[in-house]
């Protein structure tokens, strides 16, 4: 075999090991995400607007935050450092090592949540302007009192999650890595809808809300202390759960250069926290509804953001640590490049499409029970502008794991915290010091203002880091701009026309119309958002594959080297016009 041979299966090799683990994770978060919509669904559904305030702010604010502050600093730096060690140093050290960091940790978390169960209204006072009317808020803080202490040993149970999933995928078992976060969306549904049956079977709907509430707390902590569990069972089989030990103590030098890693990204990741708990539950908390309404929009975005933006940086983090460890500046580019073209590719179209049919989609995922038309228009706004950051989503996850495998932390994490500050200040001048009170302004300034920063941030990421790998040139640049002009203007152009054309044919031809309204309300809107959405998606690609674009034919040659039967469909002739491969 030639050494150009060598090179092209080498070059095979690593993209098909990124796309495979890429592609597992992406399955796995598809079927959580299914789960969360699920669960909104019918939080919606039992809950009122207030009642699905509280659970969201103890949920998404407090025990989410906590949990995210742990899986964030120790995520970029833990993989790295465990990795480098078991090169250098062979499994059982770097398993001490990981000991070390899980056995502090655990002892962390016991002590703050020994705090929690003292005090349960301290973290309500903290996210909330709720002990603003202490009275007109009563409820919700004897509530607190008794579910902020049901949350702990869930709580310590999925941070402690944190560790056992970068130790699964540093084995490759990213698939029940990521199966942990459907254990949590599950246990959660069943409290929700418990909870919620209980609630509505009741004559004393004031005393079995609040008991419903507690009963859907139940399910989140059991849902963390599930998590936990199934990464123990997946640990387990693979044999490597007998390096575990109880100790205090490692390589001073190892834990140097992890406390080193550490402090930047803990400060940066503290202050992302105080920005999400500030834009999402402490300024929206003043108005009945806005916490929910701006959590479920942001959670059908976030679902695209995880199927492959999230899925594929995932992917790449063990492969750019090899190659940074390694050296290989060159593939490292390459992989970059061609990971930052595709998601540009896939994403600047798919946001506008989500844009364009964000208040069916809204309507078809929710609208239910006490879920309301108005609920719905609020949502969609959260929803709309949460979509059209999902190119920047996708880019800064990428860009983040390239510069934390390379070992680089201070620099993203001074412009993330830029970039935080930045969306503090647009939705404290624009709902506190210009007092906007109407609803959809005010959603519009927090996620506005959000996805501003992050359109900024991943631009200076990208910046910064073509400086120091180069892994932009002037080709790549004009291609790039030329699939992103082309593919969000007809994916623009087509929702709007797909969109148009069906609501003229439901409104204008009877037996459509009659039709249209038999089906139950929530297939009836999935239906037309999907319709809509699934047809200007294809036109963008077929669109893409004319203009000969670079990036559709890479994932058509994949495909059929992947999967070479597709080649008796000879749909390269349908979509681009002449024979491939």
């Amino acid at each position: 075999m030639t050494t150009e041979d060598d090179a092209k299966t080498n070059k095979r090799s690593w993209r098909d090991r990124i796309v495979r683990a890429a592609l597992l994770v992406a399955l796995a978060h598809f079927l959580v995400k299914i789960v969360s919509l699920v669960q909104n669904r019918y939080l919606g559904h039992y809950f009122t607007e207030d009642e699905g305030d509280f659970f969201l702010t103890i949920y998404k604010y407090i025990f989410l935050s906590i949990f995210l502050i742990g899986e964030e600093t120790l995520g970029p730096i833990f993989l790295p450092i465990f990795m480098k060690i078991r090169q250098q140093d062979g499994e059982a050290t770097a398993w001490r090592f990981s000991s070390m960091i899980f056995n502090v940790y655990f002892l962390l978390l016991l002590a703050l949540g020994i705090v929690m169960i003292i005090d349960p209204q301290l973290v309500i006072r903290i996210w909330t302007q709720w002990h603003d009317d202490p009275t007109g808020n009563a409820d919700k803080l004897q509530l607190a009192d008794r579910t902020v202490p049901l949350l702990v040993p869930g709580l310590i149970g999925m941070c402690l999650a944190s560790l056992t999933y970068l130790l699964l995928n540093a084995r490759e078992r990213f698939f029940w890595a990521a199966w942990g976060d459907g254990m949590v969306k599950v246990c959660i549904l069943i409290g929700i809808v418990v909870g919620g049956v209980l609630y509505t079977a009741s004559p004393d709907r004031s005393t079995f809300a609040a008991n419903g509430l507690v009963i859907a707390t139940v399910g989140l902590a059991a849902g963390g202390l599930a998590k936990f569990a199934c990464h123990l069972w997946a640990l387990a089989r693979t044999g490597a759960l007998h390096n575990f030990r109880l100790t205090l103590t490692a390589n001073r030098q190892y834990v140097k250069d992890f406390l080193l890693l550490l402090l930047p990204l803990l400060v940066g990741i503290l202050f992302a926290k105080f920005r999400d708990g500030f834009n999402y539950s402490w300024i929206l908390s003043d108005q009945p509804g806005l916490v929910r309404a701006n959590a479920f929009g942001k959670t059908i975005a976030d679902s695209i953001h995880y199927l492959v933006p999230y899925a594929v940086a995932i992917a790449l983090l063990p492969y750019f640590c090899m190659l940074a460890a390694n050296r290989e500046d060159g593939k490292f580019a390459e992989i970059l490049n061609n990971a930052t073209r595709a998601l540009l590719f896939l994403f600047v179209p798919i946001s506008l499409i989500i844009i364009v049919v964000a208040f069916p989609l809204t309507r078809g995922f929710y609208e239910t029970g006490k879920f309301t038309l108005e609920s719905s228009r609020l949502t969609a706004v959260a929803c709309a502008f949460f979509a059209s950051g999902l190119v920047f989503a996708s880019l800064e996850a990428v860009f983040m794991q390239a510069f934390f495998s390379r070992r680089s932390i201070w620099t993203p994490i001074l412009i993330g915290i830029a970039c935080s500050a930045l969306s503090i200040v647009i939705s404290y001048v624009g709902i506190v010091r210009l007092q906007a009170s109407n609803p959809f302004h005010i959603l519009g300034i927090v996620s506005g203002g959000f996805v501003f920063s992050r359109a900024l941030k991943s631009v200076v990421l990208g910046i910064v880091l073509q400086k120091r790998i180069r892994f932009f040139d002037a080709r790549s640049a004009r291609n790039a701009a030329k699939a992103v002009v082309l593919g969000g203007t007809v994916a623009l152009v087509a929702a709007l026309g797909f969109s148009w054309a069906a609501n003229a044919v439901i409104e204008n031809i009877s037996i459509a119309g009659k039709f249209f309204e038999a089906l139950p309300k929530s297939l009836r809107y999935l239906a037309l958002s999907g319709a809509i959405a699934g047809g200007a998606f294809c036109v963008f690609f077929f669109a893409s594959c004319r203009c000969r674009l670079e990036e559709p034919r890479w994932l058509y040659e994949w495909s059929i080297e992947k999967y070479p039967p597709l080649r008796r469909l000879k749909l390269d002739r349908i979509f681009f016009g002449e024979s491939i491969g």
